[in-house]
């Protein structure tokens, strides 16, 4: 299980840092250490989380709506205790509208298309067996 947590949160940190190095190109003043350091620190909870609410739940809806709570808490909390955005209140409702549509859309589309590959993997395998 230690194995599976570290594996999750290095794959997180590191997606981070990719999208960090290829934005930083576009604005380099925008895109700071300090920046850096908030999305990682948001990746980091949102890894930890996400691990542990999927290794220990089986109920997809549940799922979908404790990591929608912890991304949107993170990507309001973190931001203001680094000083990247001040506490205004268009923001706040702009970023929970903003994760709370988006994120359970990906998951719908991403369980879709898992179901689709599970089942060209289980037509493979039965053919192998014949």
């Amino acid at each position: 299980m230690l194995k599976g947590y570290i594996k999750t949160v290095l794959i997180s940190l590191g997606c981070g840092a990719a999208i960090f190095f290829l934005a930083s190109f576009t604005n380099e003043a925008v895109f700071n250490v300090n920046f850096f350091r908030m999305l990682e620190t948001m990746l980091f909870i949102i890894g930890t989380t996400g691990f542990f609410i999927y290794s220990f739940s089986k109920n997809k809806i549940l799922n979908i709506i404790f990591q929608t709570v912890v991304m949107i808490a993170s990507g309001i909390i973190v931001p203001m205790m680094f000083g990247i955005i001040e506490f205004n209140w268009a923001w706040i409702i702009t970023t929970s509208l903003g994760i709370g549509i988006s994120y359970p859309i990906a998951l719908v589309i991403t369980y879709k298309i898992q179901k689709s590959h599970l089942k060209k993997i289980n037509e493979k395998l039965s053919a192998n067996k014949e």
